[in-house]
Protein backbone atom coordinates (compact mmCIF):
# COMPACT_ATOMS: atom_id res chain seq x y z
CA UNK A 1 0.00 0.00 0.00
CA UNK A 2 1.92 3.42 -1.45
CA UNK A 3 -0.07 6.12 0.59
CA UNK A 4 1.01 9.89 -0.94
CA UNK A 5 3.66 11.57 1.09
CA UNK A 6 1.37 14.03 1.92
CA UNK A 7 -1.53 12.01 3.43
CA UNK A 8 1.79 10.13 5.25
CA UNK A 9 2.33 13.29 7.35
CA UNK A 10 -0.95 14.27 8.13
CA UNK A 11 -1.51 10.56 9.65
CA UNK A 12 1.88 11.46 11.39
CA UNK A 13 0.81 14.44 12.83
CA UNK A 14 -2.61 13.22 14.08
CA UNK A 15 -0.91 10.18 15.68
CA UNK A 16 1.22 12.72 17.36
CA UNK A 17 -1.50 14.89 18.22
CA UNK A 18 -3.84 11.96 19.57
CA UNK A 19 -1.11 10.89 21.89
CA UNK A 20 -0.77 14.00 23.21
CA UNK A 21 -4.22 14.81 24.41
CA UNK A 22 -4.34 10.98 25.59
CA UNK A 23 -1.49 11.62 27.73
CA UNK A 24 -2.10 14.88 29.09
CA UNK A 25 -4.43 13.04 31.76
CA UNK A 26 -1.28 12.03 33.55
CA UNK A 27 0.11 14.88 35.44
CA UNK A 28 -1.40 14.26 38.28
CA UNK A 29 -0.83 10.63 39.72
CA UNK A 30 -1.72 10.21 42.77
CA UNK A 31 0.29 7.26 43.26
CA UNK A 32 3.50 9.33 42.81
CA UNK A 33 2.24 11.54 45.79
CA UNK A 34 2.88 9.92 48.88
CA UNK A 35 1.54 10.91 52.47
CA UNK A 36 4.38 8.89 54.51
CA UNK A 37 7.22 7.11 54.66
CA UNK A 38 6.57 3.91 53.51
CA UNK A 39 4.99 5.10 50.92
CA UNK A 40 7.67 7.64 50.11
CA UNK A 41 10.30 4.45 49.87
CA UNK A 42 7.76 2.74 48.02
CA UNK A 43 7.61 5.09 45.48
CA UNK A 44 11.35 5.40 45.53
CA UNK A 45 11.44 1.59 44.30
CA UNK A 46 9.19 1.77 41.64
CA UNK A 47 11.24 4.87 40.20
CA UNK A 48 14.36 3.18 40.61
CA UNK A 49 13.34 0.18 38.80
CA UNK A 50 11.78 2.06 35.83
CA UNK A 51 15.02 3.86 35.37
CA UNK A 52 16.87 0.36 35.55
CA UNK A 53 14.36 -1.00 32.90
CA UNK A 54 14.61 2.08 30.46
CA UNK A 55 18.32 1.52 30.47
CA UNK A 56 17.53 -1.79 28.84
CA UNK A 57 14.38 -0.71 26.86
CA UNK A 58 14.72 2.73 25.48
CA UNK A 59 17.95 1.53 23.57
CA UNK A 60 16.28 -1.81 22.04
CA UNK A 61 13.23 0.56 21.05
CA UNK A 62 15.69 2.83 19.06
CA UNK A 63 17.56 0.26 17.54
CA UNK A 64 14.33 -1.41 16.51
CA UNK A 65 13.24 1.63 14.71
CA UNK A 66 16.76 2.18 13.56
CA UNK A 67 17.21 -1.54 12.10
CA UNK A 68 13.29 -1.20 10.08
CA UNK A 69 14.32 2.34 8.91
CA UNK A 70 18.28 0.98 7.87
CA UNK A 71 17.18 -2.70 6.36
CA UNK A 72 13.32 -1.53 4.45
CA UNK A 73 13.21 -2.91 1.37
CA UNK A 74 13.81 0.16 -1.23
CA UNK A 75 15.62 0.15 -4.08
CA UNK A 76 19.15 1.82 -3.83
CA UNK A 77 19.40 0.35 -0.37
CA UNK A 78 23.45 0.55 0.76
CA UNK A 79 23.12 -2.03 3.71
CA UNK A 80 24.87 -4.36 3.71
CA UNK A 81 22.90 -8.17 3.42
CA UNK A 82 25.11 -11.03 5.09
CA UNK A 83 22.98 -14.39 5.13
CA UNK A 84 25.75 -16.54 6.35
CA UNK A 85 26.56 -14.17 9.60
CA UNK A 86 26.19 -16.59 12.69
CA UNK A 87 27.63 -15.80 15.82
CA UNK A 88 29.73 -13.23 17.41
CA UNK A 89 31.01 -13.39 20.95
CA UNK A 90 31.19 -9.67 21.74
CA UNK A 91 27.76 -8.79 20.68
CA UNK A 92 26.32 -11.73 22.97
CA UNK A 93 28.17 -10.79 25.89
CA UNK A 94 26.89 -7.39 25.57
CA UNK A 95 22.88 -7.94 25.02
CA UNK A 96 23.33 -10.57 27.62
CA UNK A 97 25.04 -9.04 30.25
CA UNK A 98 23.78 -5.94 30.52
CA UNK A 99 20.17 -6.78 31.63
CA UNK A 100 21.35 -9.61 33.73
CA UNK A 101 23.38 -7.09 35.50
CA UNK A 102 20.22 -4.92 35.99
CA UNK A 103 18.23 -7.35 36.56
CA UNK A 104 20.68 -8.82 39.37
CA UNK A 105 20.85 -4.55 40.49
CA UNK A 106 16.77 -4.38 40.87
CA UNK A 107 16.64 -7.68 42.81
CA UNK A 108 19.32 -6.77 45.07
CA UNK A 109 17.02 -3.61 45.76
CA UNK A 110 14.29 -4.79 45.62
CA UNK A 111 15.14 -7.16 48.48
CA UNK A 112 16.34 -4.74 50.72
CA UNK A 113 13.48 -2.46 50.37
CA UNK A 114 10.89 -5.29 50.92
CA UNK A 115 12.79 -6.32 54.60
CA UNK A 116 13.10 -2.41 55.24
CA UNK A 117 9.61 -2.26 54.32
CA UNK A 118 8.30 -5.28 56.18
CA UNK A 119 5.22 -5.02 57.95
CA UNK A 120 5.54 -6.09 61.28
CA UNK A 121 8.16 -3.98 61.88
CA UNK A 122 6.80 -0.73 63.94
CA UNK A 123 7.78 2.37 62.96
CA UNK A 124 9.88 4.39 65.15
CA UNK A 125 7.89 7.24 67.17
CA UNK A 126 7.44 8.63 70.69
CA UNK A 127 3.48 8.40 70.70
CA UNK A 128 2.06 5.51 71.71
CA UNK A 129 0.07 3.50 68.60
CA UNK A 130 -3.08 3.51 67.77
CA UNK A 131 -4.65 -0.09 67.63
CA UNK A 132 -7.07 -0.46 64.73
CA UNK A 133 -9.11 -3.74 64.17
CA UNK A 134 -9.86 -4.28 60.26
CA UNK A 135 -12.59 -6.58 59.03
CA UNK A 136 -13.71 -7.13 55.42
CA UNK A 137 -17.54 -7.00 55.27
CA UNK A 138 -19.48 -7.30 52.01
CA UNK A 139 -18.74 -4.68 50.26
CA UNK A 140 -17.60 -2.24 52.84
CA UNK A 141 -14.78 -2.23 55.38
CA UNK A 142 -15.03 -2.01 59.68
CA UNK A 143 -12.38 -0.50 61.54
CA UNK A 144 -12.89 -0.90 65.31
CA UNK A 145 -11.12 1.12 67.53
CA UNK A 146 -10.90 -1.29 70.78
CA UNK A 147 -8.92 1.08 73.08
CA UNK A 148 -11.78 4.12 72.38
CA UNK A 149 -14.23 1.65 72.47
CA UNK A 150 -15.91 2.76 68.76
CA UNK A 151 -16.11 1.66 65.08
CA UNK A 152 -16.37 3.08 61.58
CA UNK A 153 -17.63 1.61 58.30
CA UNK A 154 -15.59 2.23 55.29
CA UNK A 155 -13.83 5.61 56.99
CA UNK A 156 -10.63 4.89 58.75
CA UNK A 157 -9.66 8.08 60.68
CA UNK A 158 -6.00 8.33 62.28
CA UNK A 159 -4.82 11.28 64.10
CA UNK A 160 -1.44 12.88 62.39
CA UNK A 161 1.88 11.86 63.52
CA UNK A 162 0.23 8.77 65.33
CA UNK A 163 1.49 5.28 64.34
CA UNK A 164 -0.95 2.51 63.42
CA UNK A 165 -1.13 -0.88 64.27
CA UNK A 166 -3.67 -3.18 62.46
CA UNK A 167 -5.08 -6.50 63.59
Amino acid sequence: MNLPKTLRWFASLFMLMALLVVSTGCSDVIVLQPKGPIAAQQRDLMLISTALCSIVIVPVLILTAVIIWRYRDRTGRKAAYSPNWAHSTKLEVIWWGIPIVIIMAIAVITVRFTYALEPSKLLKSDVKPLTVQVTSLNWKWLFQYPEQGIATVNELKIPQGVPVRSR
